[in-house]
């Protein structure tokens, strides 16, 4: 597993329309049992090598998880009950930032631009606060680090390398100076060095340890939608467990050895499942509607692939950018030279899922949504896991989804 320098300054931690409004959810309740016909064994037939989009490894066309290897997955059908509660503008940012060396361009540009995903919250009345973590969840020796996932507190800097805590580990829309506190506190990764700028990146577990970490109360309100947003140049440990043989493009960059990519290897487990973060979102907080966006190496964008790998090995963001397939989120390119189009798309993507309805996945199927009463004759439409309603319904509607998930 390489190490990078560290200089890393920086962090963020089909669908229809609608205002905000979050949902009370009954518990999910099977109620059928999996036909042995359906049952998806994983193989996409058509993926023929280490850079088709369903991360290959050999032969192997699906991510492996651990326990979950060479394990088919079956339709399980569930029904999910919503009421529409008092409407409500609440959404808790959670930045998931790479703290690696390598990562330094990137971090001062998204802080340049934070500006943009703030403005889209203020100009939609959002009551919105944001907070961070780092994606190095465990040491040289591959334990899980006594702070990882933490909310990392924000900083002031004042003159020279002078940092002083600010007394907080959240900025909100009340907060003065909040760009500059964000952009600050990001140049103590570099200036204090988190655990030496691990290459061993891990996105999602870092946010699963943020959601379940005793201590971190502040940062997730429970009447409040969660956006998380996570920056990385490489994907969950490194090369989402891809580059056992490989690259992922089959070889190394001209005059760099290929064991720079494959001593990165490390298998994933069921931490590393975008799947297991969604799952445990919506069972400790079944009402809030959550959605994760990734900036990183997008799937295929080999222009952008080369970029990197020409100053260090690297990745596609294959495995992190499956939570924004499944939540609906925004998939940003880590390669954009300015990342304001980003970070508006983001704001925007966020508002609109402040009403939606969580679902435990994104469905293989949605058998039936009922809407009771439909007074406004709302029109019901899937994208990823959420339900949008247009227009938005108003408090007091129960809401009804029958669907199968592949588990």
């Amino acid at each position: 597993m390489h190490r990078k320098r560290i200089f890393s300054t920086l962090l963020i931690a089909g669908g229809l329309f609608l205002t905000s409004s979050t949902f009370n959810a009954c518990s999910d309740v099977k109620f059928s049992t999996p036909d042995p016909s359906q049952v998806a064994t994983g193989v996409n037939p058509d993926c023929t090598g280490p850079d088709c989009p369903q991360f290959c490894e050999g032969p192997r066309c699906q991510p492996c998880y651990g326990s979950d290897c060479n394990q088919p997955k079956n339709p399980v059908d569930y029904s999910s009950t919503f009421t529409v509660p008092v409407s409500t503008k609440k959404v808790d940012v959670l930045m998931v930032v790479d703290n690696s060396g390598s990562m330094e361009p990137e971090h001062q540009k998204l802080s340049q631009r934070l500006e943009n995903l703030i403005d889209v919250l203020n100009a939609n009345g959002v009551d919105w606060q944001l907070c961070y973590t780092l994606t190095h969840v465990v040491d040289g020796d591959g334990r899980t680090k006594s702070d990882a996932g933490a909310i990392r507190d924000f900083y002031n800097n004042t003159t020279g390398l002078n940092f002083s805590p600010i007394g907080s580990k959240v900025l909100t829309k009340n907060t003065l100076n909040a760009k500059k506190y964000f952009g600050d506190s990001l140049k103590t990764l570099a200036v204090w060095d988190f655990g030496g700028g691990s290459g061993n990146e891990q996105a999602i577990a870092a946010g699963l340890l943020a959601v379940d970490k005793a201590g971190n109360d502040v940062c997730f309100r429970p009447d409040a939608a969660l956006s998380m947003v996570i920056l990385s140049d490489e994907d969950e440990k490194s090369c989402g467990a891809r580059c056992k043989s490989v690259t992922d493009i089959g070889g190394p960059y001209p005059g760099r050895p290929l064991t720079d990519y494959t001593n990165q290897y490390r298998p994933l487990n069921q931490n590393d499942n975008p799947d297991t973060l969604v799952q445990r979102v919506q069972a400790k907080w079944p009402q809030k509607p959550f959605t994760g966006h990734t900036i990183s190496i997008l799937r295929n964008d080999r222009a952008c692939y080369d970029a990197q790998d020409k100053a260090y090995p690297a990745f596609y963001g294959h495995v992190i950018q499956t939570l924004s397939d499944i939540t609906n989120g925004i998939k940003g390119t880590i390669c954009a030279d300015d990342y304001g189009s980003q970070l508006t798309a983001i704001g925007q993507r966020t508002v609109s899922s402040l009403g939606s309805v969580t679902l435990r996945c994104a469905p293989q199927a949605v058998k039936d949504i009922v809407i009771t009463p439909n007074t406004l004759s709302s029109v019901p439409h899937v994208e990823g896991n959420k339900v949008y309603f247009t227009p938005p319904l108003p408090e007091g509607t129960n809401v009804r989804v029958d669907y199968t998930c592949l588990e």
